[in-house]
């Protein structure tokens, strides 16, 4: 592969999330509710407002097969040097 050149594959990569070992699938995006309080301005009354988040999650396997999402500063990919390696 030239320097620069991207190839972009669906394989599933080593990890651990929190210490544990997973397959990581791919990144997700998840939307969470989150209260926002506003300010009437004449009137120093607060107003709440329910916006939504944009979070940017991991899906990963777990060894009994189970999958979930987690944080991304939950994971550490085991194979760094393989996709790394000639940069």
């Amino acid at each position: 592969m030239a320097r620069g050149d991207i190839t972009v594959r669906n394989e599933l990569r080593p990890c651990l999330v929190d210490g544990k070992p997973c397959l990581f699938h791919k990144w997700v995006t998840e939307f969470m509710p989150r209260a926002h309080y506003i300010m009437d301005g004449d009137d120093e009354s607060e107003e709440l407002e329910w916006i939504m988040c944009e979070t940017t999650m991991a899906l990963v396997e777990h060894e009994d097969g189970t999958v979930s999402t987690e944080s991304v500063q939950l994971v550490q990919f085991l194979d760094t040097n393989d996709h790394m390696g000639d940069m």
